[in-house]
């Protein structure tokens, strides 16, 4: 059986000594990106999502989280993005750059290059997708 506690201590210790590595530390360099950035499950859906990139689309964070991230790229844009998180997925490729255009919560297009990698839990897992 795990002692979760001891599990705490042992993390709570390590943070105290290397505060780079902390989950704190991790949230803040999330948080206050001069980029947008964002974590989403693996059909798209955002779990997460940064100030900036709120600010970029004029979305609120609850208006991004009730979206997929095929809801704001352009349909034109789309399929090819698709094809590459499906080779992504596959383990074909490690990660994705791509040129895209997003769609503005106004309904303007924003340009902008997209990098897509896959985040797996310590089980080898793959769990979500972050965005940037």
């Amino acid at each position: 059986m795990i002692n979760t506690n001891a599990l705490e201590e042992i993390k709570s210790a390590t943070e105290q000594i290397d505060p780079w590595t902390s989950e704190a530390y991790g949230q803040q360099v999330f948080d206050l990106a001069p980029f947008g950035v964002a974590l989403a499950s693996l059909d798209g859906q955002f779990v997460r999502v940064n100030a900036t990139l709120c600010r970029m689309m004029n979305y609120t964070r609850e208006e991004l989280l009730a979206c997929k991230l095929n809801d704001i790229i352009f349909p034109n844009d789309l399929p090819h993005n698709l094809v590459l998180f499906k080779r992504l997925r596959a383990g074909e490729i490690a990660h994705y750059q791509i040129d895209t255009r997003l769609i503005h919560k106004a309904g303007a297009l924003i340009f902008a290059i997209l990098y897509v990698e896959l985040i797996c839990d310590v089980h080898e897992r793959l769990r979500h997708a972050t965005i940037h």
